[in-house]
């Protein structure tokens, strides 16, 4: 949309760049020859002039006023070019292009008639808080532009583009290196959602986008991955130990899963499984557990129709050695106080919202006693009706944040039923009645609280919250 102003903007544009434009085409192609000899130096006219003899014996035209010897009489024939004349024409011409884009610059930014490409081929050298990504970001729709509007405006062949810069890097960044990380593997990862999706934004021919595309995003997907795995260094005899599983990729469209195969070093247990990310070992039964695991590193598209929708990126080995331990106590310190309780209590509001599925952090509540910053506030949420248990759902936590108040709504999806819907008259769905007679008890689980494993102490109680 054009403002009422910007039409002084683009007509002095127009004029400085007109202008310009005629200096410098009147500088360097006004003064020709025409059948004149000049001196190619000062051109004096160098008519009737007659030519003479070098040292060598060469023909060669002196020049009467400055003293210049021309060898060649073509050079004689010269456009005299004056380069003074072209510089203000040039720099006539960038005023109007700079005054023609000011209308544009204020609701695109002064970088907007960069080419794309030159972005990014500078993305290595600008860095992650360069001007150069955050451009590329407000250009992938992903950072708002000057006039505060997000909007894709990358065309498909500067999308390609892209992708394959960063599928096959640079000179300077090679995948999946330190400053490929910081230029073009953060730029993914900030903006997964619009840079190489299978859906382009409204408005663009999506079969404009296939070959190429299609190619570019099948490269990507063959960069590599890094990933981590971490556990306890003990265990509970007799209950499962946990393993996270952390990853990072650069694949479109694309989410990763382990193939698990696990055995002990003394041969007890044994066996297979699939995660997204966490999963659980079964703890053997002895004082100091060995446990050898083959994990393939599996890519899933997000659409089954796509070619080699999955397939197995790598193989990991790991061994995880821990001691194993009578009970909870023993690898976790387990604190019970009223200043802990009355802790969760005031961070704790259980909103009803057709199952529960919000739990919210109150405004202002306290941060967590001295002395007791590294403790978990793990367990589990249950329902009570009349002080009956009625529903329950595992595992619910409070993490802090330094210290602070926040609470992650737990997932409420499985419920599993302490008695049988109809001995409670009605289901307890979006319809039930939440008032005299119903609470909302938080337990502390040590089972949950050992799922974190940077902690090294965990809250032991429970808090009741009665809806009145």
């Amino acid at each position: 949309m054009t403002g009422s102003g910007d039409w002084i903007w683009y007509g002095s544009g127009a004029l400085l760049g007109a202008v310009g434009l005629v200096l410098g085409a009147w500088a360097l192609l006004w003064d020709r020859a025409r059948g004149r000899l000049r001196c190619p130096r000062c051109w004096y006219s160098m008519e009737g002039i007659a030519p003479g003899r070098d040292e060598r014996g060469r023909e060669a035209w002196r020049c009467p006023e400055c003293g210049h010897r021309t060898m060649h009489a073509s050079r004689l024939c010269r456009t005299r070019k004056r380069w003074r004349s072209v510089g203000i024409g040039l720099c006539l011409a960038l005023l109007g292009a700079i005054a023609a884009t000011a209308p544009r610059a204020r609701t695109r930014g002064w970088l907007w008639p960069v080419p794309t490409r030159v972005l990014v081929e500078l993305l290595p050298w600008t860095g992650a808080d360069g001007f150069a990504r955050e451009e590329l970001r407000r250009r992938l729709g992903g950072a708002p532009w000057p006039d505060k509007s997000i909007r894709w405006t990358l065309s498909p062949s500067d999308e390609v583009m892209l992708l394959r810069r960063v599928a096959e890097g640079s000179a300077f960044a090679r995948p999946i290196g330190g400053r490929w990380k910081r230029s073009y593997g953060d730029l993914f990862q900030a903006d997964p959602s619009s840079l190489g999706t299978q859906q382009p934004p409204q408005g663009f021919n999506i079969e404009a986008r296939r070959g190429d595309y299609e190619r570019a995003i099948d490269d990507m997907r063959e960069l590599p991955y890094e990933v981590e795995f971490s556990t306890r260094p003990a265990w509970v005899r007799g209950r499962s130990m946990s393993v996270i599983a952390t990853s990072t990729t650069w694949w479109p469209n694309c989410s990763v899963f382990y193939r698990v195969r696990y055995q002990s070093a003394d041969g007890s247990v044994r066996g297979e499984l699939e995660s997204n990310g966490a999963f659980d070992l079964p703890v053997p039964d002895v004082d100091h557990a060995v446990i050898d695991c083959e994990i393939e590193i599996m890519q899933k598209t997000y659409y089954a129709s796509a070619p080699r929708s999955v397939r197995m990126m790598g193989v990991e080995h790991r061994t995880f050695a821990f001691d194993t331990l009578a009970d909870a106590d023993a690898v976790l310190r387990a604190l019970s106080s009223a200043g802990l309780d009355a802790y969760v209590a005031a961070v704790l509001t259980v909103v009803w919202d057709g199952g529960f599925h919000a739990s919210v952090a109150r405004p202002g509540a306290p941060s967590v006693a001295q002395g007791a910053v590294d403790v978990v506030f793990a367990g589990r949420l249950e329902v009570l009706r009349f002080g009956s248990v009625v529903a329950k759902s595992e595992v619910a936590w409070i993490p802090r944040n330094l210290g602070g108040n926040i609470l992650v709504a737990p997932d409420f999806g499985d419920w599993e039923y302490a008695v049988d819907a109809a001995e409670l008259g009605e289901q307890l769905d979006g319809d039930a009645p939440i008032g005299p007679g119903w609470s909302v008890r938080f337990v502390s689980d040590s089972r949950a609280a050992l799922k974190f494993l940077d902690a090294k102490q965990r809250w032991e109680g429970s808090v009741e919250i009665r809806f009145e």
